[in-house]
This record gives structure tokens, C-alpha cells and sequence, in this order.
């Protein structure tokens, strides 16, 4: 007994559709009590459901074998590569479904089978990305195979992730974005992955949407926390000291490493920056963006012990203050005596090298916020949530 589901259908859904005919249904789409009653009256949904996954299962098992050869010969990658990121796009798509919840809670061996079938697929992919990367024709087909790459190296979640959302690439991990890069903490985006993963948390929810409404109220977008990517998967990052109840904050550098990134997340450009700081600093030349950035982050893990904050320091962020045309950017950073926000603290860090983000606004570093970041000249996104 089946729900009658389309394989077809279900191969090409996309994130914003519902199901119209069986149970494949996204998150908040639609009422659960309607689906419940109509489930219950036409007997019960995790026997139809089982039956309409070994249906789609069955019309996926050719296509599982063909990859299964080809990734292990190497023949045809471009064909296989591709389909597999289709396909680990189509896991996506059943396990943010209620449908996945049904078929895990009937321990659908099907199911199990098809998990296990992706599980050895990825296996077989990856040994074959790095070359297949290189080997690219264009500048354009070299990011779009990076994009499959990424795909396929993801974990679940990831992937959960941005099928929701519908995003052409998965969320960054820590070790992938590139040193120099802000992290934008997006707490909608933070609470939608905790949701998908079912690791939801009500008062987490709440005090997160206090904290976007009032970062809303002040800049116009919900951004509520900036980090700095240092090398090797680390963050210079302002944090809640331990154990303090009203926020008291502190610089620490965040072993990251390979946890995931559920935010916006801009990149340095790189000539941009190399050019602000050699011509403020023209006896102190360096050749290369690299060689910059050395100093830079030398600077910030020197001085991460020396910087504490407080609750009111947060605050002034959003009291703006005149920037006059004698305002010296250089001056800003001063660890363990000027006492800025997250954002206006990672502003005040480049501001030392000459790299002076709050000019284009009329900003003082003081007032810099995380959207700044991401209408800088000095900084180009690499990953948007809509």
C-alpha cells in the first residue's frame, strides 16, 4: 500500500513546494493537525509511508549502481559527480520532510539502505575531487565543481541546511573560510539549523530573537555578532566570560576547526587591503596580502588576553558619534583600554594596518556593526542567506 508518490516528483522537488499527493511535507508548511487526520483516516501513515520510499528507492537503485561504477573506475566524473550532488540534494529535501521522521520511526530498511548507499557513494567521490577540481577548462567551471566538491564533502546538516533554504552552496566550515574573512552571526539562521537538526530550544529562541530585534532596531538588519577567521579553523572572537550573569565579554581565539558556520560570511579583498596599508605605511611596504596578514593576526592573538567588555560597551555601539576629517583610524585599537563592541573591535584591529572600514561610511570605528562588513569595499561576500 503506497501513497501513490511521483519518484519523478520527488527527484525534482523543490524547496518550496509541498506535497500534493503523499506526505513529504517542509517544515511550518502546513497544518500538522490536518495531515494527522487525514493520515489516521486513511490508516495510518508509516505502513503508506514505507511503501512510497521502497517506490523511490526502487527508481533510484539503477542510478545508485551506475554511479557506484563509475566513481570506482573514474569514468564518466562529470556526469557522476553532478548526479551525486542531485541526489545528496534529494536526501536533503526527505530528511527536512515529517515524511523521514515517519520512515526513521518505522525503522524503514529501505531507508537505512539508501543512507548507507549514500554514505558509500561519498566515499568513493572524494579521492577523485581534488584532481577533478584542477582539471577544470574555466575559471567558471572550476567554481562551479568546487560548489559540487563542497556538496559532496558536507556533512547532513549542511546539506539540510541549504536545501531549506534553497542556496546554491552549503554553509562553510570553520577550516574552509579564508583567514581575514568576518563572520556575521544570523541568529534566524543559527535557530533554523538547531530546528532541521531537531535540537531546538525555546529559551535559546527567545533570547536570540530579543537580541536580532534590538541589533534590528539600532542598524536595520537582525546581525547580532561578528568573528574574525584566523588560520587553521581558529576565530578572534568576543565572548561571554564564563560563569558571568550580566554579559561581561571577553577576546578569546576559538578553535573551530571542522563545526559548521550557519551565517553570512565576507572575504578580505585581498588588493584592496594590501594597497590601504601600504599607502598609509609607505617605509613599511609589504609585497603581498600574506605577508600582511601575518601582522595582522600576530597582533590580534598578542593582544586577545588584554580585551574585556562590558554590557554598556555593547550598547554605545549603536550611539552614533560624529567622525571628524582629523580622525585618525590608527589610533582606534588599543587593547585593554578603548573598550569597544565585537564588530567595532574587529573595525579597530584593521584600522591599525590602515585599513579604515568606517571611512566609506563616516563612521568611527567605535560605531562600526557587523552589516558594515557587508557593504565594505574591503570585504566581498562569499556566502548570503536570502
Amino acid at each position: 500500500m503506497t501513497t501513490g508518490i511521483s519518484s519523478h516528483f520527488l527527484y525534482n522537488l523543490r524547496p518550496s513546494d509541498t506535497m500534493r499527493e503523499g506526505r513529504v511535507v517542509y517544515l511550518n508548511s502546513v497544518s500538522r493537525i490536518f495531515f494527522a487526520i487525514k493520515e489516521i483516516l486513511l490508516g495510518g501513515w508509516t505502513q503508506r509511508d514505507q511503501g512510497a520510499f521502497c517506490e523511490f528507492y526502487a527508481f533510484t537503485a539503477e542510478k545508485i549502481e551506475t554511479l557506484k561504477g563509475n566513481l570506482t573506475t573514474g569514468n564518466h566524473l562529470d556526469e557522476a559527480l553532478t548526479e551525486l550532488q542531485k541526489l545528496l540534494k534529494v536526501a536533503g529535501k526527505i530528511a527536512n520532510s515529517s515524511w523521514a521522521k515517519s520512515l526513521n520511526n518505522g525503522q524503514s530498511e529501505a531507508y537505512a539502505a539508501f543512507q548507507k548507499d549514500l554514505s558509500d557513494l561519498q566515499a568513493l567521490a572524494v579521492p577523485h575531487l581534488k584532481d577533478w577540481i584542477v582539471q577544470a577548462q574555466s575559471h567558471l567551471d572550476a567554481v562551479d565543481r568546487k560548489i559540487i566538491g563542497r556538496w559532496i564533502e558536507a556533512n547532513d546538516a549542511q546539506r539540510q541546511f541549504a536545501v531549506f533554504k534553497d542556496l546554491k552552496e552549503v554553509p562553510y566550515k570553520f577550516s574552509e573560510i579564508p583567514a581575514g574573512s568576518v563572520l556575521i552571526t544570523d541568529p534566524e539562521a543559527y535557530l533554523l539549523n538547531r530546528h532541521l537538526v531537531g535540537k531546538k530550544s525555546i529559551w535559546k529562541t527567545v533570547v536570540l530573537r530579543v537580541k536580532a530585534f534590538i541589533c534590528w532596531f539600532f542598524t536595520g538588519m537582525r546581525f547580532t555578532h561578528a568573528e574574525l577567521a584566523l588560520s587553521n579553523g581558529e576565530t578572534f572572537d568576543l565572548d561571554k566570560q564564563k560563569g558571568s550573569w550580566i554579559f561581561k565579554g571577553e577576546a578569546v581565539i576559538q578553535k573551530r576547526e571542522d563545526k559548521v558556520f550557519y551565517g553570512p560570511v565576507v572575504a578580505p579583498r585581498k588588493e584592496a587591503m594590501l594597497t590601504a596599508y601600504n599607502e598609509r605605511f609607505p617605509h613599511h611596504q609589504v609585497a603581498t596580502f600574506e605577508e600582511l596578514w601575518i601582522k595582522i593576526e600576530e597582533e590580534a592573538r598578542k593582544s586577545a588576553p588584554k580585551i574585556k567588555i562590558g554590557f554598556w560597551d555593547i550598547f554605545k555601539t549603536g550611539i552614533s558619534l560624529p567622525r571628524n576629517k582629523n580622525y585618525d583610524c590608527t589610533r582606534a585599537w588599543n587593547p585593554g583600554v578603548n573598550r569597544f563592541s565585537c564588530s567595532a573591535t574587529i573595525s579597530s584591529l584593521f584600522s591599525k594596518f590602515g585599513i579604515d572600514v568606517g571611512q566609506e561610511f563616516s563612521k568611527i570605528d567605535k560605531n562600526i556593526t557587523p552589516v558594515d562588513y557587508l557593504n565594505s569595499r574591503f570585504f566581498e561576500p562569499i556566502y548570503v542567506i536570502p
